[in-house]
């Protein structure tokens, strides 16, 4: 099982690693939504491989993409697959993720909701500082986490996840123009934005 620290520690040590490595090439990709998709998500052949490719390897994790409309989904092999023996269909995924350039947020976490995992992580955006010219812009992260909390709380009620399912939330946000995001998160028990990564 990973755990929220476990990813959190791994995801700090890829992007630092990719960041020494590659950071002309990120922050050129970054300027690009579909670039950076492919980067974060894309196939192992892609430009600049595939960040979340090398993140499951660092913590020993198999990967499927784009499975189910899920983006990534993490297992072991120790866990036996279900159904057909051609297609891989964990018996139990260890991890689910969602990526989302834009600000539709709330369908990647439906998603997550709609699945079960013991961990389930959304990578989003905030507006950088020079573009947080209204209101709206300047108050979107937040109101956009008190949503997924919300949204959270109100499929529970419904019907409840296993007490030990964790939620981490991963917030790239750019210091300055030009830059690479700094990552910062939160969890389903504090609420409280935190950096992850200087």
């Amino acid at each position: 099982m990973v755990s929220a620290q476990d990813f959190r520690d791994a995801f700090s040590q890829q992007w630092r690693a990719d960041r020494r490595r590659k950071s002309a090439k990120l922050r050129d990709a970054y300027q690009d939504d579909k670039r950076w998709t492919a980067y974060m998500l894309g196939k192992k052949d892609d430009f600049l491989g595939t960040f979340f490719d090398r993140l499951a390897r660092r913590l020993g994790q198999e990967m499927l993409r784009e499975r189910q409309n899920l983006d990534v989904v993490y297992y072991t092999t120790k866990a036996r697959n279900i159904g057909h023996k051609k297609r891989i269909r964990p018996a139990r995924l260890n991890v689910i993720i969602e990526h989302e350039n834009k600000e539709k947020v709330e369908e990647e976490m439906w998603k997550m909701l709609m699945w079960r995992a013991p961990l389930k992580v959304l990578v989003l955006y905030d507006w950088p500082p020079w573009r947080k010219t209204t209101t709206r812009r300047q108050n979107w992260l937040e109101n956009k986490l008190t949503t997924l909390f919300d949204m959270r709380r109100e499929v529970d009620t419904l019907w409840p996840e296993a007490a030990k399912t964790t939620y981490l939330f991963l917030v790239g946000r750019l210091p300055q123009r030009g830059a690479l995001p700094v990552w910062w998160y939160c969890d389903s028990s504090n609420r409280k934005l935190r950096q992850v990564i200087p």
